[in-house]
C-alpha cells in the first residue's frame, strides 16, 4: 500500500479512504480487468458480425485475456485470495457461455451451423476445451497463446458447426487470420 499511494502521490491515509486493505485493491483491480473484457465481448457481438467471424473473435478475445492473465496471476490469484478466484472464474464462465450459446443459436438460425446441433452441449464442450487447456502439461503457455494455437482450435469447433454455407465463411475467415498471422 506504501508503493500505491506513492505512486498515486496521495498519502497512505487518503488510500485508505478509498479501499479498506489490499484484498479490496486486489478485487478492484480484477473486477475492473473483468469488467473491461466484458465490456470488450459486449462491443464485438453489437458489432453483428457472421457468426463464424465472431466466434473466431470472441476466442481471440479470450485468448487474449488468458495472455494477460497467465498462469503465475491464476496461481497467485487462487492461492491468496480464492474467494476473488472463484467469483472471477464464475462470472468469466457465465459470460463465456452465454456468448457462445448465443452465437450457436444465431449460426442456427441464419443456416450457417447445422440445426441439429445441440447447442448447450457443444457450448459447454467449447468451454471445456478453453478452460483446460491451460491446465494441462500437454501444451506450453507459448504454444497454446500462440495465434497458429487458437487459429486451429476455432477451426476444428467450427468445422463441426459449419454447414455447407457456413464452411464457405469459415474457409475465407480462416485465410484471413492466415494472412494476418504471416
Amino acid at each position: 500500500m506504501d508503493d500505491i499511494s506513492g505512486e498515486l502521490g496521495i498519502s497512505k491515509k487518503t488510500l485508505y479512504q478509498l479501499i479498506s486493505d489490499k484484498a479490496g485493491l486486489v478485487e478492484m483491480v480484477f473486477m475492473n480487468g473483468f469488467n473491461d473484457f466484458k465490456n470488450e465481448v459486449m462491443q464485438l457481438f453489437e458489432k453483428k458480425y457472421d457468426p463464424v467471424l465472431e466466434l473466431i473473435r470472441l476466442n481471440n478475445l479470450a485468448l487474449e485475456q488468458l495472455k494477460e492473465f497467465g498462469p503465475a496471476v491464476e496461481h497467485d490469484l487462487r492461492k491468496y485470495y480464492n474467494n476473488l478466484y472463484e467469483k472471477i472464474k464464475k462470472l468469466h464462465l457465465e459470460l463465456m457461455q452465454n456468448c457462445i450459446y448465443q452465437n450457436i443459436e444465431l449460426g442456427k438460425k441464419t443456416g450457417i451451423y447445422r440445426d441439429n446441433i445441440d447447442t448447450s452441449i457443444i457450448t459447454k464442450l467449447h468451454l471445456a476445451r478453453i478452460e483446460q487447456v491451460p491446465h494441462t502439461d500437454i501444451f506450453t503457455l507459448e504454444e497454446y497463446t500462440s495465434p497458429d494455437f487458437a487459429r486451429e482450435v476455432c477451426r476444428a469447433h467450427l468445422k463441426g458447426l459449419v454447414s455447407e454455407k457456413g464452411q464457405q465463411l469459415l474457409e475465407q475467415h480462416i485465410n484471413e487470420l492466415n494472412d494476418k498471422n504471416k
